[in-house]
C-alpha cells in the first residue's frame, strides 16, 4: 500500500493598509460626511478672510468634528484650520501690538496734557520729528505683519482646500 499526501498551499498578500482584519483611519476612505463638513469648514474661512464671524463657524465645526471616529485623514484638515485660525489671530495681535506701540509717544503726550487740567482747547501738544517718524514707522511696521498675516492665513486656507480635493492628508 502505497499512499501519496499532496498538500495545496494558498498565500495571501496582505496590505499595510490591513493587517489583521483591521484597517488603519490614515487610509479609510471618510464619509462623505466628514468630506462636507471639511469643506463647509475651508468655505467658513475662506470667508472669513473678509469677515470674523463665518471665521469663528469654521473654528466651531472644526473643533466639533476634529476627533471624529470615521474620520480618517479628513481630522488632519480640521487640525491645520484649527491651527491656522490661533496663529493667524496671533499674527494679528503682533501686528496691533505693534501699532499700538508705537502710537505711545503720541498718546503719552496727549494724556499728560489732559492730565495737567487743560481744557481740549488749551491743550498743547509738544511732539518733536522722532516721535512722528516713530509713530509712522512702527504703524507701516505692524500693517505689514497684520498683511503678511492676512496672505499666510490666505494662503494656508488654499494649500488645505488642494489637498482635500485631492483627497490627501494635511501636514
Amino acid at each position: 500500500m502505497n499512499t501519496t499526501t499532496t498538500t495545496t498551499t494558498t498565500t495571501t498578500a496582505t496590505t499595510p493598509a490591513k493587517t489583521a482584519g483591521k484597517t488603519t483611519a490614515a487610509t479609510d476612505v471618510p464619509p462623505a460626511g466628514e468630506f462636507t463638513s471639511a469643506w463647509i469648514a475651508y468655505a467658513f474661512f475662506a470667508l472669513g478672510v473678509f469677515m470674523w464671524w463665518p471665521y469663528l463657524l469654521g473654528l466651531i465645526i472644526c473643533y466639533s468634528k476634529r476627533n471624529a471616529p470615521r474620520a480618517g485623514f479628513v481630522a488632519s484638515h480640521h487640525r491645520w484650520l484649527i491651527r491656522t485660525f490661533w496663529w493667524s489671530l496671533a499674527g494679528f495681535f503682533v501686528g496691533i501690538g505693534v501699532v499700538l506701540s508705537g502710537t505711545w509717544p503720541i498718546v503719552s503726550e496727549v494724556a499728560r496734557g489732559a492730565m495737567h487740567g487743560h481744557t481740549t482747547a488749551e491743550v498743547k501738544i509738544d511732539l518733536n520729528w522722532s516721535s512722528i517718524f516713530t509713530t509712522a514707522s512702527a504703524a507701516m511696521l505692524g500693517v505689514l505683519v497684520i498683511f503678511m498675516s492676512w496672505l499666510w492665513t490666505i494662503y494656508r486656507i488654499v494649500r488645505g482646500g488642494v489637498q482635500l480635493a485631492d483627497a490627501r492628508a494635511v501636514p
